[in-house]
C-alpha cells in the first residue's frame, strides 16, 4: 500500500511563536486511523494537511503532494480529494443543512443540482437528520451541526478523510453510527479525538502513539 498521508519529523507552531513536534507518522490508503491529540496540536495538523500551514521544519506530504507549498490552484484541486471536518464545525451560518451538503457537490466535485440534492437527502436520512434539513446551523442542536460537518466532509467519497475531534462531541452510539457511515464513503481516514475512544477502538484499525505538543526542557506543555 501507498501511502495517503505522511509526516517526516514536522514542526510547526502550535501557540503563536511556540512550535510543536516533531511528528513522524504515516496513514496508508485503505486504513481507518485514530490519533489522541490535544485541541492546539489537532488545528495544527489539520492546518497542515489543508495547506493553511507550512511546516517549520521537516515534510507534510498528503496523497503526493505537499499543500503548503502547492500555488492556489493545485492547492484547491488537492482539497477537492479531500474531506475535512474541522472541530469548529464550519457549516455556513446563511445556507439551511441541505444547502450545506448541496453547495459543495455543485461546486466542488461536479455534482449537477438534481445529483446532489439527491446525495444530501440520502446522508440526511441514513444519519437522521431530515427534520433539520431546511434549519440554519444556529438553529440546530449541537449533534446535528456535528452530523451536518461530517456528512458534508464525506459525502464526496474523498480520497482521504481527516476529522478534527468533531466525533469526541457525540454519544458513543452515534459516534459509531457516523463513523461507519463515514467509513463507508471514504476507505482512508484519520480521526483526532483528544483522548481514548471505546468506539475508535472498536471501528478503527489501530492508533497511531499520540502526537506531543510542544515540550520544554523535555517536559510537555
Amino acid at each position: 500500500m501507498s501511502a495517503a498521508l505522511r509526516f517526516r519529523d514536522v514542526r510547526a507552531p502550535v501557540h503563536g511563536d511556540v512550535v510543536g513536534g516533531p511528528w513522524s507518522f504515516t496513514v496508508e490508503r485503505g486504513a481507518f486511523i485514530a490519533v489522541q491529540a490535544a485541541p492546539s496540536v489537532a488545528d495544527t495538523v489539520m492546518g497542515l494537511c489543508t495547506g493553511a500551514l507550512e511546516p517549520t521544519t521537516g515534510e507534510a506530504e498528503v496523497l503526493g503532494e505537499r499543500p503548503g507549498s502547492l500555488p492556489r490552484l493545485r492547492r484547491q484541486a488537492l482539497l477537492r480529494r479531500m474531506g475535512v471536518a474541522f472541530q469548529r464545525e464550519g457549516l455556513v451560518s446563511n445556507l439551511s443543512l441541505e444547502d450545506n451538503l448541496v453547495v459543495p457537490l455543485v461546486f466542488g466535485s461536479g455534482y449537477t443540482t438534481p445529483e446532489a440534492r439527491a446525495a444530501a437527502a440520502e446522508a440526511m436520512r441514513d444519519l437522521g437528520l431530515e427534520a433539520y434539513r431546511a434549519w440554519r446551523p444556529a438553529s440546530l442542536t449541537r449533534e446535528a451541526r456535528i452530523l451536518g460537518a461530517l456528512a458534508r466532509a464525506a459525502l464526496r467519497r474523498p480520497e482521504l478523510l481527516a476529522l478534527e475531534h468533531l466525533t469526541a462531541g457525540l454519544p458513543d452510539g452515534l459516534a459509531a453510527k457516523a463513523l461507519a457511515w463515514c467509513r463507508s464513503r471514504s476507505e482512508t481516514i484519520l480521526v483526532l479525538v483528544p483522548g481514548p475512544s471505546p468506539v475508535l477502538d472498536r471501528l478503527s484499525d489501530g492508533w497511531l502513539p499520540p502526537l506531543k505538543g510542544p515540550r520544554e526542557e523535555g517536559t510537555a506543555e
